[in-house]
């Protein structure tokens, strides 16, 4: 399939892989967030006259570059969509070569000694790549001094995680905000060096559309960016750090939403998220286009607000204290995907029933990480039968899950973490029809010669971290890759497992292992170490209940 042979609107929809580095599984999502802020994708109706979100529409564009060749899928989340693609080698070179001969994209790469170089520089590039590692802000206004007066993209690539830290690292943003009035696109994601409050002057890009401090240190954001009135897609997904947030985000006409991951267990709670500036709740009232809305913390919203939103279709949200914050997003009719991370010390009451009733419910993460909850016990009829992707996290479930969980019809992803203290595990023959991938984490007291595995017809992928693993489940099909990783061994970290059948299989041994070795030999692990570490975990968690 040629470029040329491609639809018009399918072109800078290829043309926008050239931003990504070669060999680099890309994040369809960030993808996505390219083709809207450039005006590629936009909402359309149906031929019966609904309006079609604007991530049907892209994934629409991504499946039909798939089919005809031209993007391959590296992989696929709970509900079937694409969350990462690739291009080939030959394919990658065609599309660099394509977006230099339609004057699509330029590519810059700053090296250790901040000299910028590019192939055929040209000033009339309107949107740019920088490839950098290390080098602070004034190197990147230096290698932009004076060039790309049309400059409407700007996006950064970290090829380094060691970057220098400067005191003041966004006073270079000042510059570039000045200097570029008329960007649509300003990614910053990545770049670890940027801290403190982002600078004011963001307000000077009212053409802006899109604005990703992903990945960075801001810890403020100022209330000017009220202006970026065209602004479609707001990424504030910080890393280790609480970013104060002006109430004023309701006056931007925003389509997509996402706000740092929160971490429920209490012990990480104060490291990473956001609040809002004036200490009320977070008001989102006015955006009359808001399709989608990532991490929001129910605790902290008026959700209110946030029910009036009839445009919205996918909500991804997080609720430790509140339960009745739940119980409108749980019944709602538009929301056709609802994500929900949950404190455990809310399924009391009724609140078990309403989780099974709602029908816009996909993916359900349970963690007690901050309440002393001293059991859990599961039903099949606590969870809806739509739902794909399970999670529990420091539960102590009463019984074996697995009789439970293997009813649920539709379940594909499944991540038991320090969740359960049995020695036991056992699973029917005709359980988990659909599941593609399970997780197994910190089940210390689990005999792996008493897990009885039946069924798993579609199992592709099984992980297994901090178990004390003496074998796989006979009874697991040939062709399921299997990551072992434990912190009980620190010269064999990780054993990836392709292909082979259970029979077959042979689990790292902590002593033996040598250069020689494509797979050690098999054996136990310490019985000592075995019979300390969950006393240490299980001491250490009912310390922390005591404080409440």
């Amino acid at each position: 399939m040629s470029y040329y042979d491609l639809h018009y609107n399918l072109r800078p929809c290829f043309l926008h892989m050239g931003h990504f580095p070669e060999d680099s599984r890309i994040d369809v999502e960030k993808l996505y967030n390219l083709w809207i802020a450039d005006g590629i994708v936009s909402s359309t109706q149906d031929q019966i006259g609904k309006e079609r979100s604007l991530e049907d529409i892209a994934d629409d564009y991504m499946n039909q570059l798939v089919q005809k060749g031209m993007i391959q899928v590296n992989r696929k989340v709970s509900d079937g969509r694409i969350s990462s693609c690739s291009l080939h080698d030959l394919m990658r070179d065609y599309c660099l070569e394509m977006t230099r001969e339609e004057n699509f994209l330029q590519i810059m790469y700053i090296d250790e000694q901040q000299n910028a170089s590019a192939d055929a520089l040209t000033d009339k590039a309107r949107r740019v790549t920088m490839y950098v590692g290390k080098e602070d802000g004034q190197s990147v206004l230096k290698s932009l001094s004076g060039k790309f007066s049309s400059l409407r993209s700007l996006m950064f690539i970290s090829t380094s995680t060691e970057q220098d830290e400067d005191e003041d690292s966004c006073e270079w943003i000042r510059t570039l905000c000045r200097r570029f009035k008329l960007l649509r696109v300003l990614d910053f994601e990545g770049r670890v060096v940027l801290k403190g409050t982002f600078p004011s002057e963001v307000g000077n890009l009212i053409y802006l559309r899109y604005l990703c401090l992903k990945g960075t240190r801001i810890t403020e954001l100022p209330s000017s960016i009220r202006k970026l009135k065209s602004l479609l897609l707001l990424d504030l997904r910080v890393s280790r750090v609480i970013i104060k947030l002006p109430n004023v985000l309701s006056e931007i006409s925003l389509c997509w939403l996402y706000f740092p991951v929160r971490i429920l267990s209490q012990e990480y709670d104060n490291t990473q998220g956001y609040e809002i500036e004036d200490g009320s709740q977070l008001i989102l009232n006015k955006l009359s286009h808001l399709e989608r809305v990532s991490e929001v913390d129910l605790d902290k919203v008026d959700v209110k607000s946030l029910l009036e939103r009839t445009s919205m279709r996918n909500l991804s949200a997080t609720c430790r204290q509140k339960k009745e914050s739940l119980v409108p997003f749980l019944k709602s009719s538009t929301i056709k995907h609802l994500s929900l991370k949950i404190d455990a010390g809310l399924l009391t009451g009724n609140s078990e029933m309403l989780l099974s009733k709602s029908s816009s419910l996909r993916i359900l993460h349970i963690d007690a990480g901050s309440w002393p909850v001293t059991q859990l016990t599961i039903r099949v009829d606590m969870f809806p039968c739509n739902l794909v992707e399970l999670g529990f996290w420091y539960c102590k479930l009463s019984e074996d899950p697995m009789p439970v969980l293997e009813k649920l019809p539709n379940l594909r992803n499944l991540q038991l973490h320090i969740c359960y203290g049995g020695v036991e595990m056992n699973c029917s023959d005709t359980s988990f029809p659909e599941l593609t991938y399970l997780e197994l984490d910190g089940l210390f007291f689990l005999n792996f010669r008493n897990v009885k595995m039946g069924g798993f017809p579609k199992l592709l992928e099984m992980a297994i971290y901090n178990c004390p693993l003496q074998k796989i489940p006979d009874a697991l099909h040939p062709g399921i890759n299997i990551l072992c990783s434990s912190i009980l061994d620190p010269l064999a970290n990780e054993y990836r497992l392709r292909g082979k059948a259970s029979e077959e299989v042979q689990i790292p041994n902590l002593n033996t292992a040598s250069e020689e070795d494509q797979m050690p030999k098999l054996c136990e692990f310490p019985l000592l170490v075995l019979a300390i570490i969950p006393f240490v975990m299980l001491s250490f968690y009912f310390c922390r209940s005591k404080k409440h």
